[in-house]
């Protein structure tokens, strides 16, 4: 199993795993009984950082998941949570990108000329997958075949090493994701990170696309980028 890396989230004096858990699924997507197991893979990885909001799930159903798998061991996680209007997610900044494969387009399961798999996110939101995008997903697969690196490790990996980045947080509703996650971030390791990589470009701040949200980008060596949603700088509410 991966060593899991803990880094300081920003100045909050809070020190968390470079992966998170993004737990938007929970009391949703995959009830109480399906999420437990996703909470005990995550803490068997060494994954301290989880992510919720009281707009995850339904009414609140995320928090009420997450307060009852976690009794009794609380103290194994740094819970964040956010309130406020559902079109404004507030959250972390640069520190803490969320959504790392694009609900869906980074996983390397959604490729040209093939359907998405059934049950996914985003064979739900087909809208989603566009040609331009397409594009850029094949290119981002055939770098990482030159490199002998997946998908999934250059859309977590990559923004694990970038500088600023403490913890990338990952939505997952199987265990064998969270663990495929956590895995992922361990890819800049390899041959260095950030600056010591010569054969991956930096990443990018792009303008505020609306209030709470902007966009930061994994570059390929010919300009061409990935773009996934990240919050800008604004209050920490881990806790």
């Amino acid at each position: 199993m991966p060593v899991m890396r803990y880094l300081p989230l920003g100045n909050s004096g809070l020190l968390v795993s470079v992966i998170g858990l993004g737990c938007n699924n929970f009391g949703g997507r995959i009830d109480v009984r399906q999420a437990r197991p996703v909470v005990d893979a995550a803490i068997d990885a060494g994954i301290t950082f989880f992510d919720t909001a009281e707009m995850y799930g339904t009414n609140g159903g995320s928090e009420l998941a997450l307060g009852e798998i976690l009794h009794g061991r609380r103290d194994k996680v740094v819970l964040a949570t956010k309130f406020g209007h559902q079109a404004v997610d507030m959250g972390y900044g640069p520190a803490a990108p969320y959504f790392p494969l694009a609900n869906g387009m980074l996983t390397g399961k959604v490729r040209r000329g093939q359907a998405p798999p059934a049950g996914t996110r985003i064979a739900a939101r087909t809208a989603l997958i566009t040609d331009e995008k397409l594009d850029k997903v094949e290119a981002l697969i055939g770098w990482g075949a030159e490199r002998g690196v997946s998908l999934l490790e250059i859309a977590i990996g990559g923004l694990a090493a970038q500088p600023g980045c403490a913890s990338v947080i990952a939505g997952a509703t199987t265990a064998e994701q969270v663990a495929a996650n956590a895995a992922a971030g361990n890819w800049a390791d390899a041959g260095g990170t950030g600056a010591d990589r010569q054969d991956r470009a930096p990443c990018g701040r792009a303008p505020v696309a609306s209030p709470g949200v902007a966009r930061a980008g994994a570059y390929l060596p010919d300009g061409m980028a990935v773009w996934y949603k990240v919050t800008t700088l604004g209050p920490n509410t881990a806790a």
